[in-house]
């Protein structure tokens, strides 16, 4: 949901780099563009996948599996 995104954002941006994806896909193109968060917090539900496929696609992979989720 976009309007607990952008909260979530605003209380995190001052001490973290914050990316806001829309769904799980999107969440995967910016990490293999070469963004390697700290913490990922995700949604359950979301179109094109949800959170519990982004988590076990980040695990699949040798590089993302250790990513706090």
């Amino acid at each position: 949901e976009s309007s607990m995104c952008q909260l979530l954002s605003v209380i995190l941006n001052d001490q973290y780099e914050v990316r806001i994806a829309k769904n799980g896909f999107h969440a995967l193109c910016v990490i293999s563009e070469g963004f390697c968060p700290d913490l990922i917090i995700s949604d359950v539900v979301m179109p094109y996948m949800g959170g519990i496929e982004l988590r076990a696609n980040l695990r699949k992979s040798g590089l993302y599996r250790d990513i706090p989720f």
